[in-house]
């Protein structure tokens, strides 16, 4: 049996090489069907990733709960909503001192003390200044020539001196607090009230995360609003739902499936031929099934394996990894059913009929 079965192997793959022309056509065709399924699913993908991460970075998930009727939002509470699972920072101003700076003299800036989370919202990555440092927005730094490592210093409206040492200076301004640009941030103790408390979500926690916020400060403060206005911008998830290359696996493994099916069509005589001598199908399905695997899955196999090579970079990344997985599994699920629609073509009703007509 074991022997019967090497015997057909054996001449499935001869009377491949023997169509070599029609053999190599399939072998090219399943190829390209891997490859491009990983390639342009990967870069479609991709691209919807960029303009998520961009609208993160600008602040997509960041809202600002301000106080009712103008007052303040309780330090303490907006510190807390920073442990929160879901939540990546929490923060907000306690006070704004205006001042002018001895490098500046003409121009007023503002010394804000900020809540130890506040940094890392604004500017998220950045280090908070401790004590007896600042932060200085780079449009600030611009102005005055601070650079991290300098003295800053300056005189309040009242006449009070100040000095603090620039521990930060960001290398770009932020979109989700522009005001704080123009600012030197100096980190106090989360009491008594900020002006409104900024709270960067994680956009996987998000359905989540929202209405404990406004549970939790419910009475005390609005609802929760997006600090910036993205309403007409792409929605990267409806994009990703409505991507281009959905539907390429389905036509890529229609194009593999249609030239497997030509090159059988065109060998059917020699397969019914087979059923004639005696051939069972069980002897076919397995001639079949090896030639599925030689013309067909391991050129698509092989494709997808080029394909992740180039991809790489993108691949990096969880959501382009799962949909090009998706769409590849897709894919090989439907070429995986080849060796039935062979079966279909050389059917045992159609063997005299083939015959008579090749």
């Amino acid at each position: 049996m074991r022997r019967a079965r090497v015997v057909v192997l054996d001449e499935a793959l001869r009377d491949l090489l023997a169509r070599w022309l029609l053999t190599t056509l399939v072998v090219v065709v399943a190829a390209a069907a891997g490859a491009s399924t990983v390639l342009l699913v990967a870069s479609d993908v991709d691209r919807v990733r960029e303009v998520w991460d961009a609208q993160v970075a600008e602040g997509r998930f960041v809202h600002e709960v301000t106080g009712a009727q103008g007052a303040g939002v309780d330090a303490a509470s907006c510190a807390a909503v920073g442990a929160w699972q879901g939540v990546r920072a929490a923060g907000g101003r306690t006070a704004t001192t205006p001042v002018r700076l001895v490098t500046a003299p003409a121009s007023r800036y503002d010394v804000a003390a900020v809540t130890p989370g506040y940094v890392a919202v604004v500017w998220p990555g950045t280090a908070a200044p401790l004590a007896g440092e600042v932060l200085v927005g780079p449009h600030a730094a611009g102005s005055t020539g601070l650079r991290p490592g300098d003295v800053a210093v300056w005189a309040e409206t009242s006449g009070v001196a100040g000095s603090a040492r620039v521990a930060v200076v960001p290398a770009d301004g932020t979109p989700r607090d522009p005001t704080a640009d123009r600012q030197l941030l100096t980190v106090v103790p989360a009491t008594g009230t900020v002006d409104r408390c900024l709270v960067d979500v994680d956009p996987d926690h998000a359905a989540a995360v929202l209405p404990a916020l406004s549970s939790w400060f419910d009475g005390v403060a609005g609802s929760p609003r997006p600090v910036v206005d993205l309403t007409r911008a792409v929605d990267p998830q409806s994009a990703l739902a409505a991507r281009a290359s959905g539907p390429w696996w389905a036509l890529a493994a229609g194009l593999a499936v249609a030239t497997a099916a030509a090159c059988w069509s065109a060998r059917r005589a020699d397969l019914a031929l087979l059923r004639l001598l005696g051939a069972d199908s069980g002897v076919l399905t397995l001639r079949l099934a090896a030639e599925s695997v030689v013309l067909v899955l391991g050129p698509a196999l092989a494709g997808v394996a080029a394909g992740v090579v180039v991809a790489a970079p993108a691949l990096g990344h969880a959501v382009v990894r799962d949909l090009v997985l998706l769409d590849v599994t897709r894919l090989l699920a439907v070429l995986a059913v080849l060796p039935l629609l062979g079966l279909a073509l050389v059917g045992r009703g159609s063997v005299f009929r083939v015959l008579k007509e090749s």
